[in-house]
């Protein structure tokens, strides 16, 4: 069970308590650096994202997913398209070989049989 210390303070977050932490300055200090790196990485990879989807309207973060989501979904869909065509092709290329090669039996067959008729002649 969860002990909770009577000399800290305390903030009621739904039917929980959490601590309130104060920090030094310092500490506070390197924590906005902090967030503020992390916000700056994001920045970055949402303009990077925004850059690779193709026919974007609007730039805000929203936009930026919801569109990426859709774009990422359609690329999904059309590997899905190309891998059937392929395997189609494959498919219809292994069947044409068959086909060749029975055909090259056949007439192989056919030349064998006719000189075994022409020999009892």
């Amino acid at each position: 069970m969860l002990q909770i210390d009577d000399s800290l303070r305390y903030e009621a977050v739904g039917a929980t308590k959490i601590p309130i932490i104060s920090r030094n300055p310092i500490q506070a200090q390197d924590h906005v650096l902090v967030e503020r790196k992390i916000r700056e990485k994001l920045n970055r990879f949402f303009i990077s994202l925004s850059s690779l989807i193709p026919k974007l309207k609007k730039m805000d973060k929203a936009s930026v997913l919801e569109d990426a989501s859709i774009y990422i979904k359609e690329l999904q869909d059309r590997v899905k398209e190309l891998e059937g065509l392929s395997r189609t092709k494959r498919k219809n290329v292994q069947e044409s070989v068959i086909s060749i090669r029975k055909s090259r039996l056949s007439t192989s067959d056919d030349e064998y049989y006719s000189s075994d008729e022409t020999n009892f002649e």
